[in-house]
């Protein structure tokens, strides 16, 4: 791993907090990260369930590893964060035939549209001409054509500041995830931060606690409410590029 300049932060969960046990492993393992300021941002890290997530994909010396994540959020669009983009979607397709999905600021989503539509007409085209007029001093190259499928299908999903997403179906556990989008400040550039969260399932109520299985499916049965909504659990955080200013902001723009 390398930490260069950059002013990214990640903060996981387990790695500054005293934990009540503390033989619980952590939920997000870091798997691998690189940041130098200008040049460009990358963080790797896997849940215990095994998702893999990429915060940022600038064009890093770690964007093999980031290939392997179906889930991207973008803080920013500057392009030591988002510049290896769709070097990232064209190679996750190819190796693990997904569609990957790209989290970022609303104002961010049309222009990477365009710049999609654009990567895949580079991407995809090809110069149609024969045997004979390649073995041809006065030959010319036709008009370029494009393949029928170019290889770089993208699903992007516009965020903004108090936004909250499910991020993947519950487990057996009952555990599922979940992304809380914040404000962040960057030179004024459209940024966002974001937290993950993990749900833990529902519990019981406490008068409820202890009692035999046969009264709990009567309680059922007759409609009364036994569970409560499980706690929200922050696991991990991720700012991006921004400064003390974006972090002190009032928690109605987070």
């Amino acid at each position: 791993m390398k930490a260069g300049s950059g002013s990214a932060a990640c903060i996981v969960n387990s790695a500054i907090c005293t934990k009540a046990n503390q033989d619980e492993p952590s939920y997000f393992k870091l798997l691998n990260c690189w940041s130098l300021g200008g040049v460009g941002t990358s963080v790797l890290v896997e849940s215990r369930m095994g998702t893999r997530i990429a915060l940022d994909v600038g064009c890093t010396p770690i964007i093999h590893d980031t290939v392997s994540a179906s889930i991207v959020l973008m803080s920013h669009g500057h392009l030591d964060h988002s510049g290896g983009l769709f070097s990232h979607a064209r190679a996750h397709f190819l190796l693990f035939h997904k569609i990957p999905t790209y989290y970022m600021p609303i104002p961010l989503v049309d222009k990477v549209r365009n710049a999609e539509k654009a990567m895949c007409d580079l991407d995809s085209a090809k110069i149609a001409s024969n045997n004979e007029e390649l073995c041809s001093t006065d030959s010319k190259f036709s008009t370029p054509t494009l393949r029928t499928s170019p290889g770089m299908p993208i699903n992007i999903v516009g965020v903004k500041p108090g936004d909250e997403i499910p991020l993947s179906s519950s487990t057996a556990q009952g555990e599922s995830l979940l992304i809380r989008v914040f404000q962040v400040q960057h030179e004024g550039h459209p940024s966002v931060g974001y937290v993950i969260c993990r749900k833990l399932p529902q519990r019981l109520l406490p008068e409820f606690v202890g009692l035999p299985s046969n009264e709990i499916r009567d309680l059922v049965r007759k409609g009364i409410k036994i569970k409560a909504e499980g706690d929200t659990v922050v696991e991990l955080s991720y700012t991006g590029d921004t400064c003390s200013e974006g972090l002190c902001m009032p928690s109605s723009k987070k």
